[in-house]
C-alpha cells in the first residue's frame, strides 16, 4: 500500500532465546496490520484535505439548519462568510437571518416548504451582486442519525473572495484573454448584462461589446450561455 516500516529490536544478552524469537515472529503480522491500518488512514486524510482544499477554492461552504433557520451544524469555512458579509444579521440566537426582509422572509418560506417535503424542489438565492454571493437551500438526504430525527435543511453558500481575483490571471493562461477580456468574462458568466459589466469595468458599452465579440472568439463560445458553462466547468472556477 506504498508504506515501509522497520522493527528494530535490541537484546542485551549474548543469546535471544527462541521463547522471543517464537514472540516476535507471532508480534510481526500484527505490525503489518496496524502498518495497512495507518495507511488507509492517513490516504484518507490526505483525501479529504484535497477535498476541503477544492471546496475552499471554490469560495463554498455549507450550514445546516431546522425549519426556523436555527443552525444545526456548519463547516470550517461557514463563520467566516457569515461574518465577513452584510448580507446576513447574526441575532444573539444562532439562527441565519438575511439582511434582506423580503429575502429574508422568501428564505423562510422556502424553509417551511422544504421541511414538509422531502423531495422538495431545491430554492436559490442571490444575496448580493457586489460582491458576489448566491445560496442554495436543499433538504438534506444524509443518513446520519442527527439528521433523521428532525427535517434538516442544507444551505450551501458561494461567494467571491479576495483570492478569486486570481481567476483573471487563469483565464488568461487558458483562453489568452488580456486583464480587461478576464474581467468581462467573469462578469458576465455572474450574470451581468453587457451593460452592467461595462461601468462595473471603466468601460463603454460599445467597447464592452467589441471585447465580447473577442472573447467568444478566443474562448469558442457562440453566447453568455455557452461562456458561462465553459467558465463554470473549467478549472478557472478553483482559482
Amino acid at each position: 500500500m506504498g508504506g515501509m516500516a522497520w522493527l528494530s529490536v535490541s537484546w542485551a544478552c549474548e543469546d535471544i532465546s527462541q521463547t522471543v524469537l517464537r514472540l516476535l515472529d507471532a508480534l510481526l503480522p500484527h505490525v503489518g496490520i496496524s502498518l495497512q491500518n495507518f495507511a488507509a488512514l492517513d490516504r484518507q486524510r490526505s483525501h479529504t484535505l484535497a477535498s476541503q482544499e477544492a471546496v475552499r477554492r471554490l469560495n463554498l461552504c455549507w450550514l445546516k439548519m431546522n425549519a426556523q433557520g436555527r443552525i444545526l451544524d456548519k463547516d470550517a469555512m461557514a463563520d467566516g462568510v457569515l461574518n465577513a458579509s452584510s448580507a446576513f444579521r447574526r441575532p444573539p440566537v444562532d439562527r441565519l437571518v438575511l439582511s434582506d426582509p423580503v429575502a429574508d422572509r422568501e428564505m423562510r418560506s422556502a424553509l417551511a416548504a422544504l421541511a414538509t417535503k422531502p423531495n422538495g424542489r431545491a430554492r436559490a438565492f442571490r444575496l448580493s451582486s457586489q460582491p458576489w454571493l448566491d445560496m442554495l437551500l436543499m433538504r438534506s438526504r444524509g443518513d446520519a442519525l442527527l439528521d433523521t430525527m428532525e427535517p434538516v435543511i442544507v444551505a450551501y453558500i458561494h461567494g467571491e473572495v479576495a483570492e478569486s481575483s486570481d481567476q483573471s490571471e487563469q483565464l488568461a493562461d487558458l483562453f489568452g484573454l488580456t486583464f480587461k477580456e478576464a474581467g468581462l468574462a467573469i462578469a458576465l458568466s455572474r450574470g451581468q448584462t453587457i451593460r452592467e459589466a461595462a461601468v462595473q469595468l471603466g468601460l463603454t458599452e460599445q467597447s464592452a461589446r467589441e471585447y465580447t465579440k473577442r472573447i467568444y472568439g478566443k474562448t469558442g463560445t457562440r453566447g453568455q450561455a455557452d461562456l458561462v458553462r465553459l467558465l463554470l466547468t473549467s478549472v478557472a472556477a478553483m482559482a
